[in-house]
């Protein structure tokens, strides 16, 4: 069996009065694709940012992550090597992106810290993979649309080149179309990189068409996981059968 190329042992999220996340372990194997869905509030976001190794403002994180090579408790992963292996992709990807610097400062940035060329050309590259013109290393953030600043943000995850991309949300601020679109590329980029991804979402088709597995998140745990397939059209928790029905009404709308 392959060794995870990520794995997550008991992790929880404290708030005062409030536990949000509590015993979650996982493995992700290299290449694969996970979906973490659930309701609004179940602790989907929360749990992304920990497997990214991110803190979670005003909670108190318990568990342990290991990674080919390194193991440490989650709230000192990032800086004990995590942050060579994971790249994370937010919500609001212009947010994210530095006001005064151009997209192509940005990803040349992330190029060396990756410990890779940074030049214009090796720029231009990241940016094509996501399918940006070359011209846009020039932009700055306030001069792109909001699916190009979820690719150009991509573009530094790239450039990262991480083994495994959490993406929280990517789609949700975006319309339809250009949602789907996005989806698309990042199903292009994990098969083209040999990448694992662990998507983020509250959209159930999103999670069946891009994902291998599905984890369904309940109040802070695990209420059910297995193939996403299997799960959309077969859940056996409550949790699942609430999302597959929410789904299917929506379709009847």
């Amino acid at each position: 069996m392959t060794d995870p190329i990520l794995s997550a042992r008991d992790l929880a999220a404290a708030y005062p009065g409030l536990l949000a996340l509590r015993g979650v372990s996982l493995a992700l194997a290299p290449g694969e694709a996970l979906a973490v869905v659930g309701r609004s509030g179940c602790g989907k976001t929360t749990l992304g940012r920990m497997l990214a190794g991110l803190p979670v403002p005003g909670a108190r994180l318990s568990g342990e992550l290991a990674w080919p090579g390194g193991a440490a408790p989650v709230a000192q992963a990032r800086r004990r090597g995590l942050a060579r292996q994971v790249a994370w992709l937010p919500q609001e990807a212009i947010a994210a992106l530095h006001p005064q610097l151009t997209i192509g400062t940005q990803v040349a940035e992330t190029l060396r810290a990756a410990g890779q060329r940074a030049d214009a050309a090796a720029v231009a590259g990241c940016l094509a993979e996501v399918g940006l013109p070359a011209e846009f290393a020039a932009r700055h953030p306030h001069r792109l649309s909001g699916g190009q600043g979820q690719r150009a943000a991509l573009a530094c995850c790239l450039a990262q080149s991480p083994s495994v991309l959490v993406a929280d949300e990517p789609t949700s601020a975006l319309d339809e179309s250009t949602g789907a679109m996005l989806l698309r590329l990042l199903a292009e980029r994990r098969r083209a990189r040999g990448m694992a991804l662990v998507l983020v979402t509250h959209d159930l088709r999103a999670a069946t068409t891009l994902c291998d597995r599905m984890l369904v998140l309940q109040d802070g745990a695990i209420a059910e996981e297995g193939p996403a397939l299997r799960l959309a059209h077969a859940p056996r928790s409550q949790a699942a059968q609430e999302l597959v029905a929410a789904l299917r009404l929506g379709q009847a709308a």
